[in-house]
């Protein structure tokens, strides 16, 4: 269940961050671990019941699966946090740099002239 409602919203991330390889590495290893797990429940649901029941029973797998999902999860997180810190600072020089040519230019424009 936690797959379901993480996995569009990882999806979601690759797109607003596409310069982060990092990212798209981590988003990457995330799906690969859905894909082995969702190809793990098809071969369990082809077992019979009773081969169900006895390696229910003894199966680690879906803990590691779990786990799995849970560092990459974790690792996209703190990446989106980086690249997001990035945006930021960038977007802040842009302005910053936007405003500081405003300013020129007004004090070019609106000198008085000397008499």
């Amino acid at each position: 269940m936690d797959i379901g409602r993480s996995a569009p919203r990882h999806q979601a991330i690759a797109m607003l961050y596409p310069r982060s390889t990092k990212l798209q590495s981590y988003l990457s290893e995330y799906f690969v671990v859905v894909v082995r797990l969702c190809h793990y429940l098809y071969k369990f649901g082809q077992k019979t019941t009773f081969e169900q029941y006895t390696s229910s029973l003894n199966d680690g797998n879906l803990v590691a699966f779990q786990a799995g999902l849970g560092k990459w999860a974790s690792s996209i997180e703190q990446e989106m946090q980086v690249s997001e810190a990035i945006e930021n600072s960038e977007v802040r020089a842009l302005s910053r740099s936007m405003f500081d040519s405003t300013s020129y230019q007004h004090r070019l424009c609106c000198k008085e002239p000397n008499a």
